[in-house]
């Protein structure tokens, strides 16, 4: 099982049955839960003026359904199972279901509705109350990411390139994709040529993911075209737990600022200075990263044009934890692997000083 969303068929699984229920038996088309099992951790902080408001570090499992609002049918509205549960203060976290789609749950009159269909109808007394019982849930510790061994037979892309230029893997990356002999080695870029355990992985490149010079996962990329619905592009590590990691990490983490893009060859265009999400959303686990890693430092955006949502989403995020953040948009529908590097950067440094952020020059 991957760490991404996937369904879950009975309520027991989850933290909050009773909000699970309560979501399925109302929300046509099922609920899809992420992050499922680990818990919210909160804090109570006290503002200079002596209010106190609270500070959620990690959210942790959602409920993910159809907004009813704006016809959504990709389950872009999210509920956290402490959704109505009192906070660190003792206030209802009603703030905890966002609409990701047209950012419905704003309306008031709508958020009223959504929270009756809910909950029901509740008299003040019984508001003051938690809502449903909520089970304790797990904190991953992101530093205890276990080592883990690549998936099989994996030779050096640099030795298969010299021995072999007119091998497939070869023709995509140096030829097609312009990559050198020595970003190869630089970013330890393989081929796997045979893998018992995880056949899926035989015949694709291979991206290691260290984190803290450990081996934490890779991912294996298909060499060629072939029906996306039906043959993944790309294949992680069974069970890798994506949203603890930051590609190219150790490479990017002394930087004077970071570029935070998608994929791993998107950080091979940009450089020594980035780090992948691999994939389209900024975890709270990540968030932290960045905020710890590059405290005071820049954090530039830099996610595919159909992301943008996600880019805005993560971009109020980190700013909304004091962070400098600049949101790059590529020109059309263009992403970072359609450039070369001196383009990209042209553009990354022209939108940069256009919002008052001077990047140093970093070789």
């Amino acid at each position: 099982m991957t760490d991404q969303l996937y369904h879950v068929d009975e309520s027991r699984l989850v933290l909050c049955p009773d909000l699970y229920n309560s979501l399925r038996n109302n929300f046509p088309g099922g609920v899809i839960v992420a992050n499922q099992g680990e818990g919210c951790t909160q804090s109570s902080v006290r503002r200079p003026d002596g209010t106190l408001f609270t500070s959620i570090h990690y959210s942790g499992e959602y409920y993910r359904v159809n907004c009813p609002f704006c016809k959504d049918t990709r389950h872009r509205l999210w509920v956290n199972h402490m959704y109505g549960q009192p906070d660190a203060n003792g206030r209802a976290m009603g703030f905890m279901a966002t609409c990701y789609n047209e950012q419905c749950l704003d309306d008031y009159s709508n958020r009223q509705r959504f929270q009756r269909v809910v909950f029901g109808f509740r008299n003040v007394n019984e508001r003051r109350r938690s809502a449903f019982v909520v089970q304790q849930g797990e904190w991953v510790d992101p530093t205890q990411l276990g080592k883990v061994e690549p998936p099989g037979d994996v030779i050096p892309l640099r030795q298969l390139a010299m021995a072999m230029p007119d091998h497939a893997a070869c023709e995509y990356l140096c030829r097609q994709r312009r990559y050198s002999l020595h970003a190869l080695d630089h970013y330890e870029i393989g081929y796997c040529t045979y893998s018992p355990r995880y056949p899926a992985a035989t015949g694709r490149i291979i991206f290691p993911i260290r984190m803290n010079r450990e081996l934490v996962g890779w991912q294996a990329r298909y060499i060629g075209t072939a029906d996306w619905r039906t043959t993944p592009k790309y294949y992680g590590l069974p069970g890798m737990r994506k949203r603890l990691m930051l590609y190219n990490y150790d490479n990017a983490k002394n930087k004077p600022f970071v570029v935070v893009v998608e994929g791993a060859t998107d950080c091979h265009v940009v450089g020594d200075t980035s780090v992948a999400l691999l994939g389209k959303k900024l975890s709270p686990y990540q968030s932290t990263y960045l905020l710890s890693t590059w405290e005071s430092k820049p954090i530039i955006m830099v996610l595919d044009p159909d992301a943008q949502e996600e880019s805005r989403g993560a971009v109020a995020d980190l700013r909304e934890n004091g962070a400098v953040v600049v949101e790059v948009v590529l020109p059309g529908d263009h992403d970072c692997g359609d450039y070369d590097r001196a383009t990209l950067w042209n553009i990354i440094h022209a939108q940069s000083r256009a919002r008052g952020v001077i990047l140093p020059v970093v070789a």
